[in-house]
């Protein structure tokens, strides 16, 4: 809880001073009809006082770091409590009177078009001024989290590094390139001649004859 308030004394005031003065009157209002009139606003006014010393004592205002709650009732409690994010605008409103003892109304307007008031606060301004204070520093709150949502998504979208293996890769055999063999053919002319000795043939190009041995001429 960042602060509370309640009712000024101000309301007691009225009913109280009737109280007193028709006390002090009554002895001297005699007997028959002023004295009735006498005793009868003796307890009129007492109880008005009591009602208000209660709703004094029983009506508060509570400002947390997420709501305004408003709290009243004597016999039956009531309360009506307010996010702070849905809550468009706070006033107050004081008469000279007020000024002077520190006390008046206040609103608060709420998303939904709802007003929640108060009547003789005390310190209306102070009050205004503490909700204005715990809106502005939920809604920082609420910034910080959606940015951290951003970002924690962001991250979480952004592709990972591949792992890697401890696992020895295949090394792969080079393909053996295909031997092309061409065989090439030559094809000569040989001339023979006959030996002149033994009649044998054998080729020109000898210096002799393989048979006998008889010189080429």
């Amino acid at each position: 809880m960042l602060y509370q308030t309640g009712k000024h004394w101000v309301i007691v005031l009225g009913p109280a001073v009737v109280f007193f003065i028709s006390l002090l009157l009554l002895p001297k209002a005699g007997k028959g009809f002023w004295k009735s009139c006498c005793m009868g606003i003796i307890l009129f006014a007492g109880i008005i006082t009591l009602v208000l010393t209660l709703q004094l004592l029983f009506y508060k205002w509570y400002v947390t770091n997420r709501r305004v709650i408003k709290v009243a009732g004597i016999g039956v409690h009531h309360e009506t409590a307010c996010m702070l994010d849905k809550i468009n605008n706070v006033t107050y409103h004081m008469t000279i009177r007020g000024r002077l003892l520190k006390f008046g109304d206040v609103k608060v307007l709420t998303a939904s078009n709802e007003e929640i008031k108060g009547r003789y606060m005390w310190d209306p301004k102070r009050l205004v001024s503490e909700i204005n204070k715990a809106r502005a520093t939920y809604q920082e709150e609420l910034m910080e989290k959606h940015a951290k949502k951003i970002a924690e998504a962001m991250k979480s979208e952004e592709p990972s590094a591949p792992r890697a293996t401890s696992q020895p890769t295949e090394q792969r055999q080079p393909v053996p390139e295909k031997q092309v063999v061409i065989e090439k053919h030559i094809i000569k002319e040989v001339v023979l001649v006959r030996c002149p000795e033994c009649g044998a043939k054998y080729d020109e190009t000898l210096p002799r004859c393989p048979r006998c041995g008889a010189i080429n001429d």
